[in-house]
């Protein structure tokens, strides 16, 4: 049980002066423009180009962010299950 204590311990040790170290912070979003065309209302369904700028800013200067993004996405809602989904 004393061998438990100690790990844990020391784990935390070293969590809080790697934490103090690198002091991390949230990315920031924020959309820059926002476009809808050809916005089509067929019975039930919606159909638009949605055209959207995102600008994602990375305030740690310690730590690195990567990341691949979706170019095109055509996503389906729906009510109680039906049709909802995303690819």
């Amino acid at each position: 049980m004393m061998v438990v204590v100690a790990v844990f311990t020391i784990m935390s040790i070293i969590f809080f002066i790697s934490w103090l170290a690198f002091l991390p912070q949230l990315p920031k979003f924020q959309i820059e423009s926002a476009n809808v065309s050809l916005l089509n209302a067929t019975g039930s369904e919606l159909t638009a180009i949605w055209d959207f700028t995102l600008l994602i800013a990375n305030p740690n200067h310690k730590l690195n962010a990567a990341g691949r993004f979706l170019s095109e996405m055509e996503a389906q809602w729906g009510r109680n299950g039906e049709g909802s989904g995303c690819r």
